[in-house]
């Protein structure tokens, strides 16, 4: 069939411009992504507007130049200042810009201030002691460097002032080895010495491993000892078994007062007294001897010789002045203090004038120690 070429013509035209039409489509959507990643762009600030026409930067109005990248964390410091850098110039403009403001130094931290002292824990024969226990109250917070089998720690705080060092020897279940006894150590933590070195000697305990027999035949199965302690004044008890033994507490080595006693008899009289030297890491044998208590008596007057009612009389042990025992007189004059133990003592009476102490002495194996008569001066 034979088509006129009036409408192959026609055709033609038409097909033009369907495509021209098409291209003018596509372009627009072009132009218009190209606007869409331009403002994202300029959100993000990768992308800063030019500025008004005629500006310096020589850009054409209507057009857009790159601005420099700027790191993320900068710009977020930019907004917590407030300024407004790098917005898009229909938000940022005129007198909305703000200057730029350079972020301020930052101070270096200031370091705190420590203290550090290092101490050697060693026993009697200067030989370290291992795995020592110890314990550090003061007032500021302790840390624990290291702690060494030569008998050394180092601690180290953060504040100055007085720490107290409470050390021990290690544990042990053994009753036959005598342990160390508790040992208090103060460090004192100055200005301008960072650093102190020190050392604590830890002693052995000891202890009294004894027997007890009674005077007049009687058993001594309820006797037992009280333990004075001269350097600590500290009192222990150790009491006997059905057969007459006993074996005390550990404790720090040195001089100690033995007061034995009988339950059976009184449980408040003591009837012996013995002083022992107790060395560190030893086991001291003691054998008791029970006698019957010791009495006191005497009579005070005035100075014409009559008798004087509810005068205060005190007896005192020289060598324990914890040891006090006070009586009133009677109406007669007498006065008994009973319980005594063998021993040196001071008698006196408190609210006499110008009356010095009485020192007398009760002997093993008496019963009574008669002072006569006490004159008492009235003030």
């Amino acid at each position: 069939m034979l088509v006129p070429d009036s409408m192959i013509h026609r055709n033609t035209v038409h097909r033009n411009t369907v495509h021209r039409q098409a291209g003018r489509l596509r372009a627009g959507i072009l132009v218009a992504l190209v606007a869409v990643a331009a403002g994202g762009l300029a959100a993000l600030g990768l992308l800063e507007p030019a500025g008004a026409p005629g500006a310096a930067s020589g850009v054409a109005p209507g057009e857009r130049q790159l601005s420099p990248k700027v790191d993320p964390a900068d710009r977020l410091g930019a907004a917590n200042r407030g300024d407004r850098q790098g917005l898009p110039a229909e938000v940022n403009s005129g007198a909305d810009r703000a200057p730029a403001t350079a972020p301020a130094a930052r101070e270096p931290a200031e370091e705190t201030a420590q203290w550090t002292l290092q101490l050697t824990i060693l026993d009697s024969a200067r030989q370290p002691i291992q795995d020592a226990r110890f314990d550090v109250v003061g007032p500021g917070d302790v840390n624990v460097l290291w702690k060494r089998l030569d008998g050394r720690l180092e601690f180290r705080v953060d504040r100055p002032g007085e720490y107290v060092l409470t050390l021990d020897g290690p544990e042990s279940d053994r009753e036959d080895v005598a342990p160390f006894t508790t040992a208090v150590h103060r460090w004192q933590a100055q200005p301008g010495q960072p650093e102190t070195r020190a050392e604590v000697v830890l002693h052995r305990a000891a202890r009294i491993v004894g027997s007890f027999e009674c005077t007049d035949g009687s058993s001594p199965e309820s006797a037992g000892i009280d333990i004075f302690h001269v350097a600590t004044e500290e009192w222990s008890t150790a009491a006997a078994i059905d057969d007459g033994t006993f074996v005390s507490s550990w404790m720090p080595a040195g001089e100690v007062i033995i007061y034995s006693r009988n339950g059976s008899w009184s449980d408040t009289d003591l009837k012996d007294r013995e002083v022992l030297n107790l060395s560190e890491g030893q086991s001291h044998a003691y054998h008791g001897t029970l006698a019957p208590a010791i009495d006191l008596t005497g009579s005070v007057v005035d100075t014409a010789g009559r008798p004087l009612a509810s005068v205060a009389v005190k007896v005192r042990d020289e060598r324990n002045p914890i040891y006090t025992e006070s009586v009133l007189s009677e109406p007669d004059g007498s006065f008994l203090c009973d319980g005594l133990y063998p021993g040196v003592y001071l008698l006196s009476m408190p609210k006499s004038v110008d009356t010095p102490d009485v020192r007398f002495e009760v002997r093993r194996g008496t019963t009574r120690v008669d002072m006569g008569n006490l004159v008492f001066r009235r003030e």
